[in-house]
């Protein structure tokens, strides 16, 4: 019984909090939400995820296990880190881009990564996800990714683990959801978007979870380093450099 409560009220949280202009919402984070927004919330840290504990066995082992192991501040920051760094992440200075970095290489951002974030101009294409504790005590996983039209970084997939439910609530709980989406997709596969900027809602059978996307998940950040790179900002700066053919 305790689980049925908690699955309900996780949805009644979901159906207060679907639209905000045109852009679909989970918890108060909106689809192509800036780092100004995020800002307002608390992110769990790198040492919280790794002690994270939630009853729901797999879905939440496969969160721990993306808990950063690379946020070391004594370990050493490459040459050819910072050459990349130096390279692809504009508008920051060189301590930011120290900082970036460990969360460059942990494809993970918290509160302390977002200041350094917000700044950024990226020139390659980055994808990192945070994690935000809702009120009933769930976990939000919440992806962003640099826009290839601007090379900042925005909110892009948001996604909710319901985990513990079994089958029957699950059951239930699809038709509370359908009712509320009604072309929601239900998968137990990654689901393809026809155009980029469409917005999908679908169901991931796999770990009960419920996803809201606007770009393909199985498109990798690197398929939009081509438009990054041709932006005002990349451009002018990449076009400086190492051509001399004197």
């Amino acid at each position: 019984m305790k689980n049925t409560i908690i699955s309900f009220c996780l949805l009644a949280c979901i159906t207060n909090q679907t639209m905000a202009e045109e852009n679909l919402c989970l918890g108060g984070v909106c689809l192509g939400d800036s780092i100004d927004k995020l800002k307002s919330y608390t992110w769990l840290s790198g040492d919280q995820l790794n002690r994270l504990y939630l009853p729901g066995g797999i879905e939440f082992e496969v969160i721990r296990q993306m808990a950063p192991t690379t946020l070391d501040p004594n370990r050493s920051y490459s040459e050819g880190e910072k050459s990349y760094m130096e390279k692809y992440a504009l508008g920051i200075t060189g301590d930011d881009r120290v900082i970036l970095n460990a969360y460059y290489r942990s494809f993970f951002f918290d509160n302390k990564a977002l200041d350094a974030l917000e700044k950024v101009i990226a020139c390659k294409g980055k994808k990192l996800t945070g994690f935000k504790k809702t009120k009933d005590d769930n976990v939000d996983l919440v992806t962003i990714l640099t826009s290839p039209n601007t090379g900042k970084f925005e909110v892009v997939t948001i996604a909710r683990p319901f985990p513990g439910i079994d089958k029957p609530q699950e059951e239930q709980l699809l038709v509370r959801l359908k009712e509320k989406y009604p072309s929601i997709q239900i998968s137990q596969f990654r689901v393809e978007l026809d155009n980029p900027q469409d917005q999908v809602v679908f169901w991931d059978e796999d770990f009960n979870t419920l996803n809201l996307t606007k770009v393909s998940p199985n498109t990798e950040a690197d398929e939009n380093d081509d438009k990054l790179l041709r932006t005002s900002s990349c451009s002018a700066a990449l076009t400086t450099r190492n051509l001399n053919i004197d």
